[in-house]
């Protein structure tokens, strides 16, 4: 549940088969976008070019990512919250990042003037894109990272 009263964003976590709630928390602005990860383990909330990672069981902000320019459109977690996807709503890029260290792993550019949206799948293994054209972009993330790894870039967790 989100609720936005004078500049202050208010979001509550809730168990749906209890309906208690699980974490409750407030920040700055409004909410543009969130997502949830780990069954409720993770959660990524935010606006403009910054997210806030939080732990909704010990009720921690574990930091906050900021794309160093872009306003951001959408974020997606992996099911597992291994990492964590945002799309730029003004360049068209998607930015691959390590929520609980905070560090970005890859920009990734889609060619495209603006993403509307970013889901995962429930593996981490591919990313899929939409963009305001009404396309759809689908990233084979294994195929990136061998790239990126040939490359010599390729970020340190184990590979989706």
């Amino acid at each position: 549940m989100y609720e936005n009263r004078d500049e202050v964003a208010a979001f509550r976590v809730f168990d749906l088969t209890s309906g208690a709630e699980r974490f409750a928390a407030t920040r700055p602005g409004q909410v543009d976008f969130l997502a949830l990860a780990d069954r409720a383990r993770l959660l990524a909330i935010g606006s403009g070019t910054q997210i806030g990672v939080y732990e909704p069981p010990s009720g921690k902000c574990l930091g906050v990512l900021d794309s160093q320019g872009p306003a951001i459109s959408d974020v997606a977690f992996t099911a597992s919250g291994e990492w964590l996807a945002s799309a730029s709503a003004e360049d068209g890029t998607l930015r691959l990042w390590n929520p609980r260290g905070g560090e970005p792993l890859a920009i990734l550019h889609t060619g495209q003037k603006r993403l509307t949206g970013v889901a995962c799948s429930a593996a981490g293994r591919w990313l899929a894109v939409g963009s305001d054209r009404g396309q759809v972009l689908l990233w084979d993330l294994q195929e990136v990272r061998r790239r990126l790894a040939e490359a010599g870039l390729d970020w340190s967790l184990s590979p989706p």
